[in-house]
């Protein structure tokens, strides 16, 4: 099969961007994947296409018409889809969500498909053939084995800080009064993604992984709990109900509910290094089998073309 992913090949930072992976993992699956810049959607790869991926980039502003432009050059029979992964709730005031539904509703006319990550409101309502599917991870960037011997912190943490992430600030404060902290985030400076993660969490001997900001509901959650599990870090976590589907508690990640909860389990997993490093691979094994980019885009030619 033909597709053609149309995502901006680079984020603001210089790195590859989940499109990126998700044309990996096409191509491992043995489809014909290209990936299309937004300055190059009039290539004959559009033009060819079977399937039409947007990314997340679609929906910048100075990208919202290429969904009426993709639709013009595209092969009669050809499936567009829209893939989002942030928050796109418009009762939420979390990180723009209600004007990312906005321009999302503007390009449902263009796209037979569309896919989320943000399952906290009904979009089957508004939209045609709406479906829920997570991010995931690119299992070559995590292909190294962990190294249990060369803990430097007892904690690490790695996404965003301040304003709509205060709860962070106030539980990583708490953190930094029992134990060491490594602290990777673009507020401060500092990022990791990707296989760089590997190395930057062999270095920890716990993962904290918050759970979702107040006011979202535990139908969403970071991608961060896939890439934390993939470094092969026994994970302490912010419980999300639904997210247990995903993870058993006290077999793959611990999760914890407040702050008291949050630093008894850091201390356990930091004074048990045997259960640490069970929990840990348990972890990494789980989202090694079922939360990767190939199991993920499985799902969404399973849902579009069925079996």
């Amino acid at each position: 099969m033909k597709i053609a992913i149309i995502t901006n090949k680079l984020d603001r930072q210089g790195n590859i961007t989940n499109g990126v992976r998700v044309h990996r993992a096409f191509s491992r699956l043995g489809h014909e994947a290209s990936l299309v810049g937004h300055d190059d959607i009039y290539d004959g790869d559009v033009k060819k296409a079977d399937l039409i991926i947007f990314m997340g980039t679609a929906i910048y502003p100075e990208n919202l018409n290429q969904f009426k432009h993709v639709c013009e050059l595209k092969n009669k029979g050809a499936i567009t889809a829209l893939w989002y992964f942030d928050a796109c709730n418009p009762l939420s005031n979390y990180g723009g969500s209600a004007e990312k539904h906005r321009r999302i509703n503007g390009v449902l006319n263009y796209i037979d498909y569309l896919f989320t990550t943000d399952h906290t409101y009904p979009w089957e309502n508004e939209a045609k053939n709406y479906h829920h599917l997570l991010q995931g991870i690119d299992e070559t960037e995590f292909a190294k084995e962990p190294d249990y011997n060369k803990k430097i912190y007892q904690v690490i943490y790695a996404g965003g800080l301040g304003g709509i992430f205060h709860y962070r600030d106030l539980e990583i404060e708490e953190i930094k009064k029992h134990f060491t902290i490594d602290i990777y985030s673009q507020r401060l400076g500092r990022r990791v993604y990707g296989g760089d993660m590997v190395a930057a969490y062999n270095g920890a001997q716990v993962a904290y992984v918050p759970g979702p900001p107040p006011g979202l509901s535990d139908k969403y959650w970071s991608n961060r709990v896939y890439l934390a599990t993939a470094t092969g870090a026994p994970c302490v976590v912010g419980y999300a109900k639904e997210l247990e589907g995903h993870f058993k508690d006290n077999e793959e990640v611990l999760y914890y509910r407040n702050k008291n909860e949050l630093i008894n389990k850091i201390e356990y997993l930091d004074n048990n290094k045997s259960e640490a490093e069970r929990i840990g691979e348990a972890g990494r094994k789980r989202t090694l089998k079922d939360h990767t980019y190939q199991r993920r885009v499985e799902a969404m030619l399973k849902i579009i073309y069925g079996d």
